[in-house]
């Protein structure tokens, strides 16, 4: 109902950019991806300063299964707005898929300089070490993680794991029973034990 109260609205008036906004993220939310992006295009073919258009914009390309134009589109927000937090965060998480450690820290460090507890910024920077093998600089962010309250099995293991590798023995030990405390987790928690107690010979 929202959606044709905004094209009737738009029909009448094809200039209320807020109109024409929501449309695009009512078309998105439901799927209509095709249209979400003639809707949100028309608003960033107007070179508007809003980077909330931008941002919209990659999240639809993302829907299309196009991360390179998503990408672009969630840099043309930084652009018009180096503190838009969604879009870095946006950028930095495809770069971890991308395994492109560099680019991560770029994004992630900008929006920590203006969010600095924010856990899923720091999360990213986390994973962005550890998925370059580099566990010792991973640790200090999995731990700021369980200090801002994110007690999830995630951060537990990859912690362990990180302690294990970078032989803090343990710390490892002690994570991996924390880790204990998620039933589904359990075989993991053991077998990060096993490879703590063997290498502990």
């Amino acid at each position: 109902k929202a959606i044709v109260q905004y094209q009737e609205t738009l029909g009448m008036d094809p200039n209320l950019d807020i109109a024409r906004f929501e449309l695009g993220k009512l078309l998105l939310k439901t799927k209509k991806y095709d249209l979400a992006l003639a809707t949100i295009d028309v608003l960033v073919s107007k070179e508007q300063e809003n980077p909330e258009y931008y941002y919209y914009l990659g999240r639809v390309w993302e829907s299309l299964n196009n991360q390179k134009r998503a990408d672009e589109a969630f840099r043309n927000a930084v652009q018009k707005d180096s503190t838009h937090l969604r879009s870095l965060y946006s950028l930095a998480r495809s770069f971890v898929s991308k395994k492109e450690k560099d680019s991560v820290l770029k994004y992630v460090d900008m929006g920590l300089r203006f969010y600095e507890d924010d856990v899923s910024m720091i999360n990213l920077k986390a994973l962005a070490f550890f998925n370059n093998g580099q566990f010792g600089m991973a640790i200090p962010h999995f731990e700021r993680l369980l200090e801002l309250g994110e007690e999830v099995p995630f951060v537990y293991n990859r912690l362990a794991h990180s302690y294990f590798r970078d032989l803090e023995l343990e710390k490892a030990q002690k994570t991996y029973h924390q880790l204990m405390k998620f039933p589904e987790y359990l075989a993991d928690a053991y077998s990060g034990l096993g490879e703590v107690f063997l290498k502990e010979q």
